[in-house]
């Protein structure tokens, strides 16, 4: 026997789906126009509405803002509830259970964590197998290691190259002067040898 009180929405189809009934209702009305339903199913709007259709899209605006606030303050707990008693249980490829008890969500959440950050990666931060070949991999680090270094690479990175394109950008110029100088001196000493 199903149980009637139990029911699974999906917050987002459930939104927009009250959302645009309620804009077409609430915008027809406005706009003095009459929606009809034939035998078949179909909708048909009657009548032109003396307001601009600017403001249509202002109703539809408002209204989907509207459904979406009380879908948010009605659906989020619903769902945080959901979530918060949420448990998971390995299985194997039959669906039956494997040795491990349930976990929570949270539990499950904080282990799959803990597994992809001490995960050994490769020097390009690639799991084995998961970068399509495993030929040459070598494990380098964990992943959170070399995610550390990284970061701590790039954070040392950037500010060095820009100090070298200050310098680059201070020095150039008087190199060049000092390049051009010299070659003058050694064209006027080639030059005075000849004579």
């Amino acid at each position: 026997m199903p149980d009637l009180l139990n029911i699974e929405l999906d917050p987002a189809a459930f939104r927009e789906a009250v959302t645009e009934k309620a804009a077409r209702i609430v915008a027809n009305d406005i706009l003095g126009r009459k929606t009809f339903v034939d035998d078949e199913g179909e909708e048909y709007v009657e009548g032109v509405g003396k307001i601009m259709p600017d403001l249509e899209r202002r109703v539809l605006a408002l209204v989907n803002e509207a459904v979406t606030k009380h879908c948010d303050d009605t659906m989020r707990p619903i769902v945080a509830s959901k979530i918060d008693t949420l448990t998971i249980q390995d299985t194997n490829r039959y669906g039956e259970a494997k040795g491990k008890k349930a976990l929570t969500f949270t539990e499950y959440l904080v282990a799959r964590a803990n597994e992809y950050l001490s995960q050994e990666v490769d020097y390009n931060g690639a799991a084995k197998g998961g970068n399509g070949t495993d030929y040459n991999w070598r494990a380098h680090s964990t992943r959170l290691v070399w995610m550390i270094s990284k970061h701590i690479g790039l954070s040392i990175e950037s500010p060095i190259k820009a100090a070298v394109a200050e310098i680059n950008k201070a020095v150039a110029p008087a190199i060049a002067d000092t390049v051009k100088i010299k070659i003058a001196e050694v064209v006027a000493a080639v030059t005075a040898i000849k004579r």
